[in-house]
């Protein structure tokens, strides 16, 4: 979730010193959708890959675990931080278990984000790996769909970090 607090006090970025920005990749306009998409363009994501005093790395969590094309994945019975408990599940579309799959995803991501040196994520919402304020609860394709507030698998794991460590990535 949205920490204003820790944005406020986000430094002043330089060229020498740029701002470290984790990136969901398909907001870059890289084509790692479910569906081989970059889920549309996003003007204020594209723009940030413009400033000279920002680095961004992108990632794609479920890429990384599942490849793209893939099914369309949802959480089940809670939020990303309920899957990383244990007490949730991620879903395929057709049924199959990816919760196993979602935390190895949600571990390189957080892998890389302490390698990167990582100051700030801007991530996809509703994804149930990068949804950091809203996801679904169960299947999007559902008849009745429903939202919930909550992060997905990899930006829980990333919340979790930065709030238990009292730091930053």
């Amino acid at each position: 979730m949205t920490d204003r607090e820790y944005l406020k006090q986000l430094r002043i970025p330089t060229k020498d010193n740029p701002l470290r920005i984790l990136m969901s990749a398909c907001l870059s306009g890289i084509s790692c959708g479910y569906d081989s998409t970059a889920n549309g363009e996003y003007p204020t994501a594209l723009k940030i890959l413009q400033y000279d005093t920002v680095k961004v790395v992108r990632f794609c969590p479920e890429e990384f675990s599942y490849g793209t094309p893939r099914e369309m994945s949802d959480i089940h019975g809670g939020t990303g931080f309920d899957v990383l408990e244990g007490k949730a599940k991620v879903l395929s579309e057709s049924g199959k278990d990816w919760t196993e799959g979602m935390i190895k995803a949600s571990e390189k991501t957080l892998e890389i984000a302490k390698k990167e040196n990582i100051e700030l994520a801007v991530l996809m919402d509703i994804s149930a790996a990068c949804g950091s304020q809203v996801i679904y609860a169960g299947n999007r394709f559902s008849e009745n769909k429903v939202y919930q507030i909550g992060a997905g698998v990899a930006a829980a794991q990333l919340s979790d970090c930065c709030s238990i460590n009292k730091k930053r990535i």
